[in-house]
Formats: structure tokens, C-alpha cells, sequence
């Protein structure tokens, strides 16, 4: 439909695909950054492999310093506070060694885990709308999602609605802004905007 303007693409991704966002700007795993992406919004990716807490080493984990500085393009950093799979000081590296770019933007959810940035509930609410509780998930191959469920959808921690909201807000914000050069945006991305937003941390460079 010819919707896509291939010389000005914007990359989003969360966790692997946040790692794969960063690698479009700085090249990753032997491959070259690609010239065509315009602005990245890497979520909860890993910069720093030593950070990382699960145990899947990988030689292509995290990104020198040599690569961050190698980025010129926009960067949005977003990530949750409570992220004990990949740390958010992940993103607090990637603000200091982008030294490069345009604009960086480090966004940082209060009280969202790793798994906010999924679509975890929605998943568990399918499930459980048809009767199947978490007691049966391990028999319908979903065991992994017992854990994540209990740790992203309960009573006691941040909505995943108001997670999703935020997210939204700011990555839209950004790419409106920064790569279809929209201003009516601009203000979303503002350290005074950030400060009507308690849900939220914001650092601006």
C-alpha cells in the first residue's frame, strides 16, 4: 500500500527485540547499523551483559561503548523499575554512552517489571475467561506464564493498563516527534510534562 517510507524507519522492541532496536543503530552480531532506521525506542534491552540476571549467556549480549557512541540518530530508553530480568540500570549506561545522537530520551516506568511491557494479562485473562486457571496452564504448555501472571497482574502492583498507557504515550510521542517531525508532540517529551506524570521518571539530552 506504499505506507511505508523505507528511507525513515522508526525500531521498537522490547527485551531481545530491544537488544535487536539498539543493533539496528550501533550494528550488532557482526552486522552493520542499517541505514534506513531513523530513531530507535529500545524497551528493557540489554546493554550491559554483565547485568543480566537469567542465565542464557550469549557472546552477542549488551553493546560496547564504541557502538553507543556510534549512534546519530534518536533514542528513546524506556524501562521499569522493578525489572529484575534485565535491569534498568541497563538504560542508565545507554544514556551515558550515547553521546552522539540527536536526542536522548530515558524514560523510566515506576513499578513495572519486565513483563509489562508484554502482553502477559491479556494472555492470562483469555485463559481464565474459559475456565482455565493457573492450575492447569502447566497441562496447556504455559507454565512459564504462572509466574509472570502472579508478579505483573496482581491487586498489589502497578496496572498493567496504566503501564501500557504510559508506554504508549511516551514511544508515540517520540516517534511522532522525532521521526515524522510532528511538534504538536514535543511536549509529551518536555521535562515539564514528565512532571505531571508521577507514574514516571524522565531524563532529557
Amino acid at each position: 500500500y506504499q505506507r511505508i517510507d523505507e528511507s525513515a524507519v522508526g525500531v521498537v522492541g522490547h527485551s531481545f527485540g530491544g537488544m535487536t532496536a539498539v543493533g539496528m543503530a550501533a550494528g550488532w552480531a557482526g552486522a552493520p547499523a542499517d541505514p534506513r532506521v531513523m530513531a530507535i525506542a529500545p524497551i528493557s534491552a540489554v546493554i550491559d551483559g554483565e547485568l543480566q540476571s537469567d542465565d542464557r549467556p550469549s557472546p552477542n549480549a549488551g553493546f560496547t561503548e564504541q557502538q553507543l557512541e556510534s549512534i546519530t540518530i534518536p533514542v528513546m530508553l524506556m524501562g521499569g523499575t522493578e525489572d529484575i530480568n534485565v535491569p534498568i540500570g541497563n538504560n542508565a549506561i545507554a544514556f551515558e554512552q550515547i553521546v552522539n545522537a540527536p536526542r536522548v530520551f530515558k524514560v523510566d516506568i515506576i513499578g513495572a517489571n519486565h513483563n509489562h511491557f508484554a502482553a502477559i494479562c491479556a494472555i492470562a485473562d483469555w485463559l481464565l475467561a474459559r475456565g482455565w486457571g493457573p492450575d492447569v496452564w502447566p497441562t496447556l504448555g504455559a507454565e512459564a506464564l504462572i509466574e509472570p501472571y502472579e508478579a505483573t497482574c496482581s491487586p498489589d502492583v502497578l496496572p498493567i493498563d496504566e503501564a501500557t498507557r504510559l508506554q504508549n504515550l511516551y514511544v508515540v510521542s517520540f516517534f511522532k516527534s522525532q521521526l515524522r517531525n510532528e511538534p504538536g508532540y514535543d511536549r509529551f517529551l518536555t521535562l515539564a510534562f514528565a512532571e505531571t506524570e508521577p507514574g514516571i521518571t524522565v531524563a532529557v539530552k
